[in-house]
């Protein structure tokens, strides 16, 4: 790379961050005040970062800070009030009780952002659409609306990595013909199995509890839990230790399946 380009790219990045930041200038009142202490965090100096809202301040730090910010720009967060009562903060309306939680806690981002929790169902419901349990990459697929510019309508989707159904039931109320959601953690697949069911969608949806390969065999997980998925290090069975064995298929037997 050369030098021009790596110049050129520094300088979209700062652009990119002064411009999310100047989006974000109706979260806080002392905003002009925080970008300068960004700023000077971001050189080095050790200064404390506190976010202020009417008479509510809170301390912060510079990673939970620019979280929000790039979020809110992203349009991941919707935060359309922020009120301080009686030394308590509310954004739209949801008392929040440290920033960490807008940035860190989804069940919180999700109240923020319209979700609610229904209790006749155990699940999470915004506009029709239902998740046993909330998690990040909900919000950044239904409020990021990361996949918003793909066209699956009447089209076959292979969702490759399908998680707890996310990006599943997403593109299958986007108007996919057929979604072959693909999930090799059992765990994971056993909560994406609840949210098709949720979203009575099994008419549409063909779960595969297999990982993807480019030969039939076995494929080691590492990470037995559901939030060890998004990182999990995936082998080829009999590589050592194997935390969990399962089913791996090629593209093509997928397809075959779905076409008998």
């Amino acid at each position: 790379m050369s030098i021009s380009t790596t110049i050129n790219n520094t300088v979209a990045i700062i652009c990119e961050k002064i411009k999310r930041a100047f989006q974000s200038r109706h979260l806080f009142n002392n905003w002009i005040s925080l970008l300068v202490r960004l700023f000077l965090i971001k050189l080095g100096f050790n200064v404390p970062l506190y976010v202020r809202v009417d008479d509510c301040i809170m301390k912060t730090e510079s990673s939970v800070l620019e979280r929000l910010i790039s979020r809110f720009a992203r349009g991941h967060i919707h935060i359309n009030s922020l009120k301080c009562i009686n030394g308590r903060l509310f954004i739209n309306d949801i008392e929040v009780n440290d920033i960490r939680e807008v940035v860190y806690v989804p069940e919180i981002q999700a109240l923020i952002n319209g979700w609610q929790y229904d209790e006749t169902c155990s699940c999470w419901v915004r506009s029709n659409v239902r998740f046993k349990r909330m998690r990040g990459t909900i919000l950044e697929i239904f409020d990021g609306k990361i996949y918003e510019r793909l066209n699956v309508d009447n089209r076959v989707v292979v969702d490759v990595g399908a998680y707890i159904g996310d990006s599943t039931v997403y593109f299958a109320l986007k108007g996919a013909k057929k979604v072959i959601a693909v999930e090799p953690h059992p765990v994971a697949y056993k909560e994406l199995l609840e949210n098709i069911k949720l979203n009575r969608l099994e008419d549409i949806v063909i779960p595969i509890n297999a990982a993807l390969s480019a030969k039939p065999g076995v494929i080691c997980i590492e990470g037995v839990d559901v939030e060890d998925t998004v990182g999990a290090y995936h082998k080829l069975h009999g590589q050592g230790l194997c935390t969990l064995a399962v089913q791996a298929i090629t593209l093509g037997e997928i397809l075959r399946q779905v076409h008998r």
